[in-house]
């Protein structure tokens, strides 16, 4: 501030005087509001630039999965599908479901039309597995929401479902000119299918089935049902893996084979899978015995065929893992683990093999067809996955030949694999987190090495749905100290993600877990926990019904308000106190 000085003759100096006040400024803004960057001042000389870094755009998702060279057949099913979309209405959101049995090909047909279409299709193309017949349970709405929704505008996830929706259709709709392509794998009810619809026009919904889905009829939805292959196309199939001059030297066992496949495009993969090992083999060695007996159902003849074929195509699969190695187990093993898809250091831990050990198994049985390769992750390796089919048939190998004791020690190992690298990566990411007791039974022999904050991030980011597994595993076996720990341990996942569905499950049952345990300060950590998350959701939704009460050792949530509206908080409770009740869109199982 400049003050004036008066003219003195004297020499002295001359005090300075403050000038007399100006006209008030008043910087306040009244009902607006400011995006962006902004200049508070009572008065601006000159222009004014501000200069941000404009945000490069996400790139438009190729989510489909590739199509093999050795697709086979399918052409009048594409002729039909391809004819049926055209007829449908453009001012809709475009539904077709491609149901048949497991191991049909149903998915490869699924983006085989879609890569064929996908020209007319700018706005991306999205691709999830609903698992609807995994042992373990579908996949969560909100997660494939909001994948979906990283895919095609990164930033900030909504909380609650509903509004993941919202969010979802109001993106797909934004770009009228763009129609998406979306891909959801096995889905197991039509209530999947509509939660995950797009908004807008023009989009196209392929489905992927078992079941025929015959509720999305109404809708407008094509109902397509795969067949398997005939045995023309099963020749066909034989010949481009195994090449014409084998097939035709051995005509009469590759028909053999053909006809015991039933049509199945999985079970010829596992057959073809021996042959091409070994290109000496003789197709005769392969049909020497029957295929396993499968239940017989009326209404299905062809399907129990199917079954049967399949099964039988993994027993020879299953039998030619060398027993001198640990692959015959780690196939039992993994298979009977609760996580939805598994890696090398999981598989070590949970089979109580080295990282090298485990890697050659999972080699062998890839290599074999008995499990898939998921994907290739940065945090985790390669990522593998069983087939429905070969998880079932996985299993029912362990329950017939799983020693005493066996089971339990396997989800003992799973769970503690992951309390014991969730807890690293909690003391790496919130070092302040207050440190409880960790109770491993078999903690793993090789670590995971986080190498800094965004590498052990990434993993808990990688493994959330198995963690989500892992607790509720704990919590279903009656293991009440792994479930509380479990959901301690994975604070630095939730205060990132603000994943509120895996938050807010998790906690309840660790709080339910604690009590059980009589551990008093694992109560107070999970009920705060369970504090904030309703108070967070209660800053995020509208809705106005139940009472956040903050919970301490001895305070339990209850509704908010009698009919007389007067509040029935506990006076006694010093969390109460300290700060009011106020409404919370959550019905925990605590509460009324």
């Amino acid at each position: 501030m400049t003050a004036t000085r008066p003219p003195r003759g004297d020499g002295a100096p001359a005090p300075y005087v403050l000038p007399a006040p100006g006209p008030v400024t008043d910087n306040r803004l009244s009902d607006s509001t400011l995006y962006g960057p902004s200049i508070q001042a009572s008065r601006i000389n000159g222009g004014v630039h501000f200069h941000e870094a404009t945000p490069s755009a996400p790139p438009v998702p190729r989510q489909l999965l590739p199509v093999p060279a050795t697709f086979t057949d399918r052409e009048s099913d594409l002729a039909a599908l391809i004819t049926q979309i055209g007829e449908l209405p453009d001012y809709a959101v475009r539904t077709v479901v491609i149901s048949g049995p497991g191991g049909v090909g149903k998915t490869t047909l699924a983006n085989r039309l879609l890569h064929q279409v996908s020209a007319a299709y700018g706005g991306g193309q999205l691709y999830a597995d609903l698992r609807g017949y995994a042992p373990e349970g579908p996949a969560r709405t909100s997660e494939v929401l909001a994948r979906f929704l990283r895919s095609l505008r990164p930033g900030a996830q909504p909380a609650s479902v509903e509004e993941l929706a919202a969010w979802w259709r109001s993106v797909t709709a934004s770009q009228p000119d763009r129609p998406a392509i979306v891909l959801l794998d096995n889905v197991r009810n039509a209530a999947q299918v509509r939660a995950l619809l797009p908004g807008g026009r023009g989009h196209l919904v392929v489905v992927t089935s078992r079941d025929r889905l015959a509720e999305l009829a109404p809708d407008g939805a094509v109902l397509h049902r795969l067949d398997p292959f005939d045995e023309v196309a099963a020749r066909q199939y034989l010949t481009r893996c195994l090449g014409q001059h084998r097939v035709a030297r051995e005509a009469g066992a590759a028909a053999q084979i053909t006809r015991r496949a039933a049509g199945s495009p999985m079970a010829l993969a596992l057959t073809v899978t021996h042959l091409a090992a070994d290109p000496d083999r003789p197709f005769a060695e392969l049909v020497s015995g029957a295929p396993s007996s499968a239940p017989a159902d009326p209404s299905h003849p062809t399907l129990a065929r199917q079954e049967a074929a399949v099964n039988h195509a993994l027993d020879q699969s299953y039998s030619s893992l060398p027993r001198s190695t640990p692959a015959p187990a780690v196939y039992r093993r993994m298979a009977s683990v609760f996580t939805v898809d598994f890696d090398v250091p999981l598989t070590a831990a949970a089979c109580n093999l080295t990282c090298s050990e485990a890697e050659t198994a999972l080699e062998q049985l890839h290599e074999r067809n008995l499990i898939e390769l998921h994907r290739e992750s940065a945090s985790r390796g390669r990522v593998y996955r069983f087939h429905d089919t070969a998880r079932a048939h996985a299993r029912d190998r362990a329950t017939r030949e799983a020693t005493l004791g066996e089971p339990e020690e396997l989800l003992q190992r799973a769970l503690d694999f992951y309390l014991t690298n969730a807890s690293a990566t909690e003391k790496i990411l919130t070092p302040t987190h207050r440190p409880l007791r960790r109770d491993n039974v078999y903690p793993p022999a090789e670590m995971i090495v986080f190498a800094d904050e965004a590498t052990a991030l990434s993993w808990l980011y990688a493994q959330r749905d198995n963690l989500l597994h892992a607790v509720r595993a704990a919590a279903a076996a009656g293991l009440d100290r792994s479930t509380w720990q479990l959901a301690h341990a994975i604070w630095p996942l939730l205060r990132s993600s603000h994943d509120y569905e895996l938050w807010s499950e998790s906690h309840e049952l660790g709080l339910e877990a604690a009590r059980r345990c009589g551990d008093r300060e694992a109560v107070r950590r999970c009920a705060v926990h369970c504090a904030d998350v309703r108070r967070n959701l209660l800053r995020r939704c509208a809705l106005r019904r139940w009472a956040v009460v903050p919970l301490e050792e001895e305070c339990r949530p209850r509704p908010a308000v009698e009919p007389s509206g007067r509040c029935r908080a506990a006076p006694s409770c010093r969390a109460c106190q300290a700060s009011s009740c106020r409404p919370c869109p959550v019905r925990c199982r605590h509460g009324a």
